[in-house]
């Protein structure tokens, strides 16, 4: 190998998970540090597996960090890290223990053992080494050439204007601001007990004259998983017009409202516009057939039942 292939191998920073797995026989050996770094060390390796081990080279301490973690159940269990530190009597033991202990399975295990010289962290070391890697980097890549077909900056603030008309949170926070519209002729009936009819609708309302009754039900949002949320029924009833009332609906839920039907307090108030037309829509869709779930508001199953008084 070159000088020259040989100056750059060495200006290619490497990472520290290569640092540490990256050994090399014709490094000259540490006359100065006896603790050795061992990484890829098995789970059921303990202290003492591992100093029988490595009994030939004599270790006078062997230490394998651990951790305690708490698992869901509330119990503490103890987890090790995968290295170990492993002090020897001089640094001549311990550049043979890495010359011959590395890449070495330790009790049967698939996992290659790595060692290395134990290094204390230096934290300006650490910055000199980002700083390289950093610099490597910048010195690799191709510098940005300026293009006269790029946006100018006031063609990208338009862009992202733009951008934020068209995004959807935008959009839902404009339609929160709307005002909401309730109809005059049409109420929302809440609270229905189960196995009430347009019939029954129809008598408890009959002062009123309703036209169209159409009953539907939907499923609870408060509670998530299909085994947890309630079915609830519920019905929008159209009044006619009645000369000096402008808004019938809130008439007759200010007359109706919690009162009782088949031994239940129902709750009365005037309906959305919104509702009434999806309710209206889904029963269209489910006249042929019996009733099925629809996409609504409130995922309502709806059947429209008409009662003449």
């Amino acid at each position: 190998m070159t000088e020259v292939e040989t100056q750059q191998i060495e200006n290619v920073p490497l990472s520290e998970q290569q640092q540490s797995e990256f050994v090399s026989t014709n490094t000259p050996i540490n006359t100065t540090i006896s603790r050795v770094y061992l990484t890829n060390i098995p789970p059921y390796v303990s202290e003492t597996i591992l100093a029988d081990f490595l009994k030939d080279y004599k270790p006078t301490s062997v230490l394998i960090p651990y951790q305690h973690v708490t698992k869901y159940s509330g119990r503490k269990v103890v987890v090790p890290l995968g290295l170990a530190y492993v002090d020897f009597e001089t640094p001549d033991i311990a550049n043979k223990v890495i010359l011959n202990v590395n890449d070495i399975s330790i009790d049967g295990s698939n996992k290659k053992l790595k060692l290395k010289l134990f290094e204390a962290y230096d934290p300006e070391k650490s910055k000199n080494v980002q700083h390289r890697i950093f610099k490597h980097f910048s010195k690799s890549a191709s510098p940005i050439q300026a293009d006269d077909n790029q946006p100018s900056e006031s063609d990208v603030s338009e862009q992202r204007h733009g951008e934020n008309e068209e995004n959807p949170q935008n959009v839902e926070s404009q339609k929160e601001t709307m005002p909401i519209k309730y109809s005059a002729n049409w109420v929302y009936v809440s609270n229905l007990v189960a196995g009430t009819l347009d019939t029954d609708l129809a008598e408890h309302f009959k002062d009123f004259l309703p036209n169209d009754i159409y009953l539907f039900q939907f499923k609870s949002k408060k509670h998530r998983g299909k085994f947890f949320q309630k079915t609830h029924l519920s019905a929008i009833i159209n009044f006619p017009s009645v000369e000096g009332i402008d808004n019938v609906a809130a008439d007759v839920s200010s007359k109706t409202h919690l009162s009782k039907l088949k031994n239940g307090k129902i709750g009365v108030r005037p309906c959305i516009e919104k509702k009434v037309t999806e309710v209206i829509e889904a029963s269209k869709i489910n006249e042929p057939t019996s009733p099925n779930e629809v996409n609504g508001e409130d995922q309502a199953e709806t059947t429209h039942e008409e009662t003449s008084v």
